[in-house]
């Protein structure tokens, strides 16, 4: 029998919130204030839509920055190091997900955690607009490792875990849309085997938000969510030790 379920992390963008828009509108102002240039002709930058069809296939913030804009190695460390100062001064509202209220306060047995590319403070802050931060015990933001060690390195996941287990036993889903997400928790479980640590981290691709192409992914999630109930279903045949 496998071991309990100790924690549920969540990815924020596009997982927890619905941030495409706010996201878009932030990028645009900091690219701007870097190149000096208007960036609404920017192609990825032109909609929301598709800012996130570029973003889907770039997947790395980084490279998404360089490709699609131009931007320096040295501009792109620049623009991620204003994003929490620009995030935090647009107004542009962010709604959570609906239904996801109800599936953290079924769940609330289970400790919680995020981890993401945004920024602690701006997760902290729709978290407690949303009346929801008493849910989580940890927030692992982009800042809290370093630029070349965010996800789909393991840095972040290993991190939240850390803080919320220590090397307690037991089973971690990690729940996100993106590729990324799922090559985390296989980056995270092959360095959790490698030291014995006898902890285990199952994905589950989180799909009732944003559309994905998942055929095209290489690394694909254990589980999938296409509406937000279905999280409880994962968890609770979990729980029954139950196949899915």
């Amino acid at each position: 029998m496998e071991n309990p379920l100790r924690a549920i992390i969540w990815d924020y963008d596009c997982t927890l919130a619905n941030t495409w828009h706010k996201n878009m509108i932030v990028t645009r102002k900091i690219v701007s204030s870097i190149t000096g240039e208007d960036t609404r002709h920017i192609p990825a930058l032109t909609s929301v839509e598709a800012y996130r069809r570029a973003a889907a296939r770039l997947g790395d913030w980084r490279t998404f920055y360089m490709e699609e804009f131009g931007l320096t190695a040295a501009q792109t460390n620049e623009a991620g190091k204003s994003w929490t100062a620009f995030q935090l001064q647009e107004i542009t509202p962010v709604e959570i997900f609906d239904g996801l209220k109800n599936v953290l306060h079924t769940l609330s047995h289970i400790p919680h955690g995020v981890v993401s590319l945004n920024s602690k403070a701006e997760i902290s802050q729709t978290l407690d607009k949303e009346d929801l931060a008493h849910y989580f015990k940890h927030i692992v933001g982009y800042e809290d490792v370093a630029f070349d060690r965010q996800k789909p390195e393991p840095d972040a996941l290993l991190l939240c875990i850390e803080q919320m287990l220590g090397s307690t036993p037991g089973l971690v889903l990690y729940i996100g849309d993106h590729e990324v997400d799922a090559a985390c928790v296989v980056n995270a479980n092959t360095i959790l085997q490698q030291h014995n640590i006898d902890i285990r981290i199952r994905s589950i691709g989180a799909f009732y938000g944003c559309c994905s192409n998942i055929d095209t992914w290489a690394v694909k999630p254990d589980y999938h969510a296409d509406t937000t109930t279905d999280i409880i279903k994962i968890v609770h045949a979990l729980d029954l030790q139950q196949p899915l």
